[in-house]
């Protein structure tokens, strides 16, 4: 099935939130990589992991996402993530952090952050997120009160 760019970058958007691996595998070109969210950049497997385990500590993660321009093989628009910490939350940042912390209940609420995707040949090649100040897993781990000093984060 053909999509439209803004299509393919909607869909990015909708199976992280619905943990459509599937679908991920389809739309992520095999050298894929995503800047922004943490301080180092991803690659297609690390960022599917990323954001199943993600998905899997706040099971109703949203994007809440704005409207979508296209320039040539950019999509662009914003981001603003919203969801509960429900479920433990462990995750690995490669080269940097395994992250535990159990289910806190927690609300993080990021603030809106502008995004480009790269779409080239029906697949997503690159996503990049802007954030202002930290990178996003930053703040998920401020707003859950995780903190560089704490024993559920480890050095890698």
């Amino acid at each position: 099935m053909t999509r439209t760019k803004t299509e393919l970058a909607l869909s990015l958007f909708k199976a992280i939130e619905s943990q459509n691996i599937a679908l991920l595998n389809e739309i992520i070109d095999e050298e894929f990589s995503f800047s922004g969210f943490t301080p180092l950049m991803l690659n297609k497997t690390q960022f599917i992991e990323l954001f199943s385990n993600l998905v899997s500590a706040f099971p109703n993660w949203k994007f809440n996402h704005t409207v979508l321009v296209l320039e040539d093989e950019l999509v662009k628009g914003s981001i603003q993530i919203t969801a509960d910490n429900t479920q433990d939350f462990a995750i690995s940042i490669p080269h940097m952090y395994d992250i535990y912390a159990p289910a806190s209940g927690k609300r993080i609420n990021l603030s809106r952050e502008k995004f480009e995707i790269y779409v080239l040949n029906d697949k997503i090649i690159d996503c990049m997120v802007h954030f202002k100040h930290e990178p996003c897993i930053v703040n998920i781990m401020e707003q859950l009160d995780l903190s560089e000093s704490s024993r559920m984060l480890q050095h890698k």
